[in-house]
């Protein structure tokens, strides 16, 4: 009996998805667009804030004060140039798309949240995606070649941009094999039909 209910569910967000294609596209564009404007702030902060020296000051420079001083500053760049315009996007473009909804498709949802019985995830468990990152940045700074030298030695940026080469490689390498499995499932599911 679950499994058709699941089945049932599977087949309402499809349908959903289908008959909103162009809306749920528009929210991933949005999304990535917000990612990217994370990324270019924090680069744009770091490169022009004189806490952390424009990039320039080393490990052994830092202190507490100006670890928070720079998070704090960075939080409000970020509020500021991403968040409030992605919260007036989303908010206003989602406005619109559920005010624009028949009242049948919005029962269907209403109907369909009612049936869900959401149950509490046990969240203390941890995923492991920050240890399996900073594996990758210390392979990538070996591969650099950069493995015995001191903090105090390169700037605090050169350690972020590293963070960074080390998301990008792991996006190529997981990414793209995924973006082919996606394709070819896309192609042999719709060459079915």
């Amino acid at each position: 009996m679950a499994s058709n209910e699941d089945e049932k569910v599977k087949y309402d967000w499809q349908k959903l998805v289908r008959k909103h294609a162009k809306v749920l596209a528009a929210f991933i564009i949005g999304a990535v667009i917000a990612g990217i404007g994370c990324f270019i702030v924090m680069v744009w902060h770091i490169e022009a804030s004189p806490i952390g020296g424009g990039g320039d000051w080393t490990i052994d420079q830092w202190s507490l004060a100006s670890v928070i001083s720079f998070g704090l500053i960075l939080l409000m760049w970020e509020v500021l140039f991403v968040g409030v315009p992605a919260i007036v996007f989303f908010g206003v473009f989602g406005y619109m798309w559920w005010t624009n909804l028949s009242t049948e498709t919005k029962e269907e949802f209403k109907a369909e949240n009612k049936k869900k019985k959401w149950q509490s995830s046990n969240t203390t468990r941890g995923g492991g995606g920050s240890g399996f990152m900073f594996i990758v940045f210390c392979i990538v700074v070996a591969i650099k070649g950069q493995w015995g030298t001191l903090f105090n030695v390169l700037p605090y940026s050169w350690y972020v941009y590293t963070w960074f080469e080390g998301f990008a490689w792991v996006g190529i390498i997981i990414g793209i094999p995924m973006l082919i499995g996606a394709t070819v499932w896309y192609l042999t599911k719709k060459s079915k039909e």
